[in-house]
């Protein structure tokens, strides 16, 4: 049983959390957690904007890839202030925003009123995602849930539909690397990710998985351990929250991390990463 409360997978409002990194760090210092991780989606903002605690706290964030018809995402930890991933990532942003634009007009175009700009007063202005306007939707009266607006509009196949621009693994995963960050396969079971692609991502730099997870199931959870095991590889979980009140899922530490895992990645970057 772990001594310490590691929680490695969270977001806060500078991506689609609810929460700001200050008021997530108090959150957790409330519920004694001891280590958090916190993963934007596509941006490393909240790195920038950490208040002083007594929590350590690990940086990374979550890439969104696509291979074919396979989306999955990515956590990248310790990537370094500055590097390539960084500066990729705001181009990344920039495009995500000209699909914003896209979605709302689509949205105008079957009757609903939304506009840009209500979109970017309700976010951080940093990493703009359907998220943000499904709350819009919401707070207007237009549906009743976030999960009620990806399904009649926003999901895939809807009517206000727009394909998002993703990396491809290889690109991610060398994006990583590059940037002197661990790549690690986020959420593998809600995926169903086999042995198969798990050798393909281990082929071209994957160096970790995340075993850990709210929708892992016990035999979920044994499959992955035994392949990480099995290949040596870096072990993490989290809980991927997002906020008390967001779809009304994934309560903070509701997955956390037994401490031995964690301090192989913590050795693996300063013992391995740090050598080189």
């Amino acid at each position: 049983m772990s001594s310490l409360k590691i929680d490695l997978h969270t977001h806060t409002c500078f991506s689609d959390g609810e929460l700001s990194p200050a008021e997530l760090i108090k959150k957790a210092e409330r519920e004694k957690i001891d280590v958090i991780g916190i993963c934007d989606h596509d941006t490393l903002e909240a790195m920038y904007n950490i208040p002083e605690s007594n929590i350590e706290v690990v940086f990374g964030t979550e890439l969104s890839l696509r291979e074919g018809d396979r989306d999955i995402h990515l956590l990248v930890y310790y990537p370094e202030k500055g590097s390539i991933l960084e500066k990729t990532l705001v181009k990344i942003r920039e495009v995500r925003f000209e699909r914003i634009k896209k979605i709302i007009k689509k949205l105008n175009n079957i009757g609903i009123d939304i506009k840009v700009k209500e979109v970017i007063a309700g976010s951080n202005m940093k990493s703009f995602g359907r998220p943000h306007i499904a709350k819009i939707l919401v707070k207007k009266g237009l549906v009743s849930s976030i999960d009620e607006a990806f399904e009649l509009y926003l999901g895939k196949d809807k009517p206000a539909y727009v394909p998002k621009f993703k990396l491809s693994p290889k690109e991610g995963i060398e994006l990583a690397l590059k940037s002197g960050g661990i790549p690690v396969i986020a959420h593998p079971g809600v995926e169903n990710l086999d042995y198969d692609y798990l050798d393909y991502l281990r082929s071209i730099g994957m160096k970790g998985v995340e075993v850990f997870y709210p929708e892992h199931d016990e035999e979920k959870e044994n499959f992955y351990l035994e392949y990480a095991l099995k290949n040596k590889m870096l072990i993490t979980g989290g809980s991927d929250y997002h906020g008390d009140t967001y779809n009304g899922k994934n309560v903070l530490a509701q997955r956390t991390l037994p401490e031995n895992y964690f301090f192989e990645l913590k050795k693996y970057k300063y013992e391995v990463l740090n050598s080189k």
